[in-house]
């Protein structure tokens, strides 16, 4: 007697959206994926699982392939005393980050504050605003302090390809911080006076120029869009390497991410051919950040994406960072090995798998193309190698509650392989789906439980 195990065939995919694409008119090409290790990287460099984190972050096979590095000028710190102490952290992080990617990644540097000495208030936090010197704003002491902070940051072995004078000069922190206006003008309610962040751009930029290799220079990197098209409308276009801007204040993290549309597209209105990228955002829930990326390269035309915190400490909830302001949640590695909330000091974030849907499969390179879809609930976005033989399609559905099935047009793209990865974020992290393999795809369709999000990768 023979016995015969039949597999019952897959239910049928009820089809509620239907994504189409359009490969005749390119859009931007990708210049990559990153965050920033600006804060706590004592943390990452001193951690006995170090080598385990930079894989998980850079590793182009094993991690999300990220290919920029955003860090903090910390030249501030220096005292006059060493001038390589000043900054033990940062040559440790670029060169273990370095080997976990096979090759230098694209390093970003930003300024969260010059020196004390010369800032208006005398403290490195607390806003402020250059001092004046001879009844005009330190222009040339801030660029000297950039000169210097390069050349410095060149003998530790760090060599930024981009750099910002200034984090969010539209913000007053209560941590290092430092205010410009556009212009020297009042600005802002109440309209208050400070440095104009043009003429500190041109001062930096010229002075920059007397290096043997000087980086690209981008900015404004403002807090929020809002502010972005007054300040960037003051720096000289000749020294622009890339636009840059953050999301705060545009794509609340309680709320709706489309809110930010209408500043996506004046901001791209406005440079709709130059290098864009959004240097800083994290969102919560997990879901929102994959929403962010998608609205920053399909509306703001955004080049790159580079997320906030890579591994950064934070209060836990259902088994990661609550916040998701890393993309992966770090225990303190000066803490005992007993007290930390996991066994290798560390774990994932939603957030990493939101950006995991994007980073590992677009590579730099990939040009975007124009992708649409049917069902209000969906995004859908389509990327394509130069050589035209690698398509990767990112989707997904933002409801909270509805499941659909999306159909894929796929009649114009040539592919004789292909695989779908899955992340559903409306189930715990600890037990749900997290870029799960579906196999190939199927002119079934593909089912997107609520929050989740698809990436299908199609290769010849």
């Amino acid at each position: 007697m023979v016995s015969l195990t039949v597999q019952a065939a897959a239910p049928p995919i009820n089809i509620t959206a239907h994504g189409t694409f359009d490969f005749t008119t390119p859009n931007q090409t990708i210049a990559g994926f990153g965050g920033a290790e600006a804060f706590y990287l004592s943390y990452l460099d001193s951690h006995p699982y170090e080598s385990e984190i930079n894989q998980a972050l850079f590793d182009p096979a094993q991690g999300l392939g990220l290919t920029f590095l955003r860090l903090q000028n910390l030249y501030y710190q220096y005292n006059g005393s060493n001038p390589v102490a000043f900054d033990p952290d940062t040559p440790k992080v670029v060169t273990a980050a370095n080997a976990a990617h096979g090759t230098p990644l694209t390093l970003l540097m930003s300024s969260w504050s010059p020196p004390a000495a010369i800032k208006s208030n005398g403290n490195v936090n607390n806003g402020g605003t250059l001092n004046t010197v001879n009844g005009g704003y330190n222009y040339a002491g801030f660029a000297q302090f950039w000169y210097d902070s390069l050349n410095a940051y060149a003998v530790l072995g760090v060599s930024p390809a981009y750099i910002s004078i200034q984090n969010e000069p539209d913000f007053t922190a209560t941590y290092a911080s430092c205010r410009f206006n556009p212009t020297e003008a009042p600005y802002g309610s109440p309209a208050t006076s400070y440095a104009g962040y043009g003429l500190a751009f041109d001062a930096v930029y010229k002075k920059l120029q007397t290096l043997s290799a000087p980086p690209k220079m981008l900015g404004p990197e403002t807090f929020s869009t809002t502010n972005f098209l007054d300040m960037a409308a003051q720096i000289p276009t000749s020294e622009v390497g890339a636009y840059a801007h953050h999301l705060y204040n545009v794509s609340s993290t309680s709320t709706n991410p489309d809110t930010g549309l209408s500043s996506f597209t004046a901001l791209n209105a406005a440079y709709p051919t130059a290098m864009k990228f959004q240097t800083e955002y994290y969102a919560s829930p997990g879901i929102n950040n994959a929403w962010d990326i998608h609205n920053a390269l399909t509306v703001a035309n955004d080049n790159a994406y580079i997320y906030w915190g890579l591994a950064w400490p934070s209060t836990l909830a259902n088994g990661q960072a609550a916040d998701q302001e890393g993309l992966i949640y770090i225990d303190n590695p000066f803490n005992a090995p007993s007290s930390w909330a996991f066994p290798h000091g560390w774990t994932y974030n939603d957030s990493y798998y939101a950006l995991k849907h994007f980073s590992f499969y677009v590579r730099p390179g990939y040009v975007r193309y124009n992708a649409s879809v049917d069902n209000t609930d969906e995004r859908v976005s389509v990327y394509q190698s130069t050589d035209k033989k690698t398509t990767v399609i990112v989707a997904m559905n933002l409801s909270a509650s509805a499941t659909d099935g999306i159909s894929l047009s796929l009649g114009n793209v040539a592919y004789t392989t292909s695989t779908i990865y899955r992340s559903t974020f409306s189930t715990p992290i600890a037990t749900g789906e997290r870029w799960a393999n579906l196999g190939g795809y199927s002119s079934n369709g593909i089912l997107l439980p609520p929050q989740s999000v698809v990436t299908v990768v199609l290769s010849n």
